[in-house]
């Protein structure tokens, strides 16, 4: 069962003892949510599920998804 998670608050840092304690980036990873200690982290609220429509909206001149801002991709 995996999942794309992210950690709730961007300043959070959450070990993944299923990497060797590496930190889950803020843009999220991939975990298995079955695993009692992400299904832990779930159900307190401290990772949340990553969706398209985050990642996909921005605001205008907000970079976009391949860094560049909105203005200069329509030119």
């Amino acid at each position: 069962m995996a999942e794309r998670h992210k950690p709730k608050r961007a300043d959070a840092t959450i070990p993944m003892p299923d990497r060797g304690g590496a930190l889950m980036p803020a843009g999220g990873a991939v975990i298995d949510a079955g695993m009692p200690y992400y299904r832990r982290l779930i159900a307190d609220g401290d990772i949340v599920p990553v969706t398209d429509e985050a990642t996909t909206k921005t605001r205008t001149g907000a970079p976009t998804r391949r860094g560049r801002s909105r203005e200069r991709a329509k030119t």
